[in-house]
């Protein structure tokens, strides 16, 4: 079973020069959770990034970046107790919102 789609959960993330912002639809749960935000490189693991981010009052998580990431990126979300995810692949620089859809942990 997929839990995040179970729960109505999904989430866009917008990837700019200088920020990474997630916008997460919270479907059932009660509270924007923190989240752990992974940014995987396909082929260089020392570019990876992954930060635990807390919402702001919209439910927007943000991530300033050091230097525009470019290149073909694996993205996972997870709440903190890692009850589900949500991933997606992105081919970096888009102007495109990122869908990023559920699946469950097992």
């Amino acid at each position: 079973m997929r839990t995040a789609d179970a729960m109505g959960v999904k989430a866009d993330a917008f990837v700019t020069d200088e920020e990474i912002t997630v916008t997460l639809d919270k479907g059932s749960l009660k509270t924007f959770p923190t989240l752990s935000i992974l940014f995987q490189h396909r082929t260089l693991p020392d570019r990876d990034i992954k930060k635990m981010v807390n919402p702001d009052v919209s439910g927007q998580y943000r991530i300033l970046l050091e230097e525009p990431i470019i290149g073909p990126w694996y993205i996972e979300l997870a709440p903190f107790k890692g009850e589900w995810i949500l991933n997606g692949r992105v081919n970096l620089p888009t102007s495109d919102a990122v869908k990023l859809y559920g699946q469950s942990k097992e």
